[in-house]
């Protein structure tokens, strides 16, 4: 999607809408009142906020997005799995529940698992913790 479309249509949510008319209603006022420059101020303040606010939150998503993306490549594209005794290597995608995947040194694991039986396995949490 277009940036720019995508930002216009973070304008467009209640809040965003609700603060624009506070700050037209500011911009009346004055028009109505121009000796009292305060509500020009207001309005000119309203306005301001309502367009950083909408910054931060059209980059915060961008920042999702992208981090979203980023996770597929985390899914390793096949795993070797045994169903009904015989072992095959198979998709990922294809994996489904109750199907016992056979685990090697190195290797990413494609799916929340149960462990059914281990010989010395130790987990390498650091890309979770940091």
């Amino acid at each position: 999607m277009n940036p720019f479309l995508e930002y216009l249509l973070h304008m467009a949510n209640f809040f965003s809408i609700l603060m624009w008319a506070g700050a037209i209603l500011c911009f009346i006022a004055y028009g109505l009142a121009p000796d009292d420059p305060s509500n020009l101020y207001l309005g000119i303040v309203i306005v301001a906020i309502v367009n950083l606010s909408n910054l931060v939150e059209f980059l915060q998503n961008r920042k999702s997005k992208a981090l979203m993306e980023s996770f597929k490549n985390f899914i390793p594209p096949e795993i070797t799995v045994i169903r009904s005794g015989i072992e095959k290597s198979i998709s990922s995608i294809k994996l489904v529940q109750g199907d016992l995947i056979k685990i090697e040194l190195g290797k990413k694991i494609p799916a929340d698992i149960r462990i059914v039986q281990s010989n010395g396995m130790k987990v390498d949490n650091s890309s979770l913790t940091g």
